[in-house]
């Protein structure tokens, strides 16, 4: 799974500072077999990687696309790795946030689920899929149809698949199913991808 929420500058730079303070204090390895100690297997995992994420979300409904776009394209970077579920069945949190314009109508979607997800170890890579639900604020203005804007909560599912290359890239497809506010079903289809260099 990608990470749903960007990991702050100011926690990774003291999480930075942290690890490299921890190896200046720790004493060289001396040569031959013997084992790696935890502390030295995590600094070798840990790295400061920055790169792209790119999402794209088609709504389903025709009029729900004539008024705010029928597609919804976001591009941001993100800091870290991802987040890789483990082989077997797991529960899940996921959160996102959508956003829908088209002139001076626009959406916001903030679906926030639970539930489960299936991953499976295939080499270097993690395969998953899952199902979660959960709510999910909508906060819309559609001129037209006199609705102003204001926070709404609507229930919500989604089906989710994807795939985790070894923690630096990743790419997902999600089907989100949320009721209808104010006579518009933003249910759709959320496909991403991110890479950290």
């Amino acid at each position: 799974m990608r990470l749903r929420s960007l990991v702050l500058l100011p926690a990774t730079l003291w999480l930075t500072s942290a690890v490299y303070a921890q190896e200046a204090a720790t004493p060289p390895a001396v040569a031959g077999n013997e084992p790696v100690s935890a502390g030295q297997a995590n600094r070798r995992r840990f790295s400061l990687r920055i790169g792209p994420d790119y999402t794209i979300y088609r709504p389903a409904s025709a009029r729900t696309g004539q008024r705010f776009s029928g597609t919804w394209r976001q591009f941001g970077w993100g800091w870290g790795t991802f987040v890789t579920p483990k082989a077997g069945l797991h529960s899940q949190f996921n959160t996102e946030f959508l956003i829908g314009k088209s002139g001076d109508n626009r959406v916001y979607l903030l679906p926030v689920q639970f539930g489960a997800i299936q991953g499976w170890k295939v080499g270097s890579a993690t395969l998953y899929a899952g199902l979660t639900g959960g709510p999910c604020g909508v906060n819309l203005r559609a001129d037209p149809e006199g609705v102003k804007a204001g926070w709404r909560v609507a229930p919500s599912a989604a089906l989710t698949a994807g795939a985790n290359l070894s923690r630096r890239a990743y790419f997902e497809m999600q089907y989100y199913r949320i009721n209808p506010v104010r006579g518009f079903d933003f249910s759709g289809t959320n496909l991403s991808a991110g890479f950290r260099f």
